[in-house]
């Protein structure tokens, strides 16, 4: 950092009494020190997300999720929100700014059924127009029927590799934040990110004019009496290259899909009043997990994946056969992973009214929900 103005020490460093924003040492130092706060307000991290808080109070849970100096507080009780604010204003000072209805680039909206709606209205936008596709000619699905893409034997121009990362990473944001329908197109264009050729841009293209004409799309959440479950497919050795197979799998709650849940989503820490259930159609695999039988062919499975047959025998997984009738893109060619649309809780944007349960509060700018 400079040396301030008006001080002249020819030959002398100055030391830091303490770490400045922008300093390398900044951001582990304000995590701890934030963290070292929640802590002593009962609140504690997850085990299956450590930016997550979360307090039992009275039977009931609050959460506070922590990014860098933004906080999101969700909870029933009005009088536990308001100790956390004051908490938080005495140590550091707050601004309040208002009903949440934008944060991190997702938007968020309260049906009047009392359903809350997460779509990404604003960003795509701003997606097409960073690469010029504003006015493209809407699409119906986000690849054309029977493309099997292939690595280029040509090395690709600097200039359109970047490019192509750029949407890419464009794309995945919307991909874990609101809309898994964008989930298998988009790591499936990945795999070609270091030598993208002509076909790989022209597949791009389609994407966003999906984009184009689904922009109201988002989930939404309902109260409803229906446990957490989960769906899983996959091909078998689809890759032209590698000749490697493709899984996909969504977890649903509350009528609609978590993004970007991890691989150890089954096993989740949460306690759950019901056992999870796991559907899927492929035959081999239900068997496998029901019958704990090593024999010569499932030899190759790696002890990681019979972590599912334990789980089965515990009784906290629970397998059942579905044939998928319903997919979410049915004309994807041999390397779709195909998935149940219906069960991603997709609804579009009209008729939602901004969610007003929601107030920001901030170090910088923090976010609660009051209810």
């Amino acid at each position: 950092m400079r040396v301030p103005q008006g001080i002249n020490l020819p030959g002398k460093i100055l030391k830091l009494s303490k770490s400045t924003y922008g300093l390398r040492q900044a951001g582990p130092i304000w995590n701890a020190e934030i963290d070292s706060t929640l802590r002593s307000l009962g609140y504690v991290p997850t085990r299956s997300d450590i930016c997550i808080y979360r307090r039992e109070q009275d039977g009931h849970s609050h959460y506070i999720d922590l990014y860098v100096d933004d906080l999101l507080l969700v909870g029933p009780s009005t009088a536990e929100i308001d100790r956390v604010l004051d908490a938080l204003e005495l140590a550091y000072g707050i601004k309040r700014l208002g009903p949440a209805e934008y944060t991190l680039g997702i938007q968020v909206k309260l049906g009047q059924d009392g359903s809350i709606m997460l779509s990404q209205e604003r960003y795509l936008p701003d997606i097409l127009a960073r690469f010029q596709f504003t006015n493209a000619k809407p699409a119906s699905v986000p690849m054309q029927p029977g493309v099997a893409l292939d690595f280029e034997d040509l090395a690709a121009i600097p200039q359109d590799r970047t490019r192509y990362l750029q949407a890419i990473g464009s794309l995945m944001y919307a991909a874990v934040g609101s809309r898994p329908d964008l989930a298998f197109v988009v790591s499936y264009l990945a795999r070609f990110s270091q030598q993208p050729g002509s076909e790989h841009w022209t597949a791009i293209k389609q994407v966003l004019r999906y984009i184009k004409g689904t922009l109201d799309l988002g989930l939404t959440y309902r109260k409803a009496n229906q446990p957490f479950h989960g769906y899983s497919d996959a091909n078998c050795g689809a890759c032209l290259t590698t000749s490697r197979s493709t899984m996909g799998y969504a977890f649903i709650l509350s009528g609609a899909a978590i993004v970007g849940a991890p691989e150890a989503s089954t096993g989740w820490p949460s306690p759950l009043p019901t056992q999870i259930v796991l559907y899927g159609d492929n035959q081999g695999s239900l068997a496998l997990a029901q019958h704990p039988t090593n024999h010569q062919r499932s030899r190759h499975v790696r002890i990681l994946e019979h972590n599912v047959r334990e789980r089965v025998a515990e009784g906290s997984l629970h397998r059942h056969r579905r044939h998928v009738r319903r997919y979410l893109h049915q004309n994807l060619g041999s390397q779709a992973v195909h998935l149940p649309s219906g069960e991603f809780g997709f609804a579009r944007c009209s008729g939602m009214t901004a969610w007003g349960v929601c107030q920001y509060i901030a170090v910088s700018s923090h976010l609660y929900s009051r209810s």
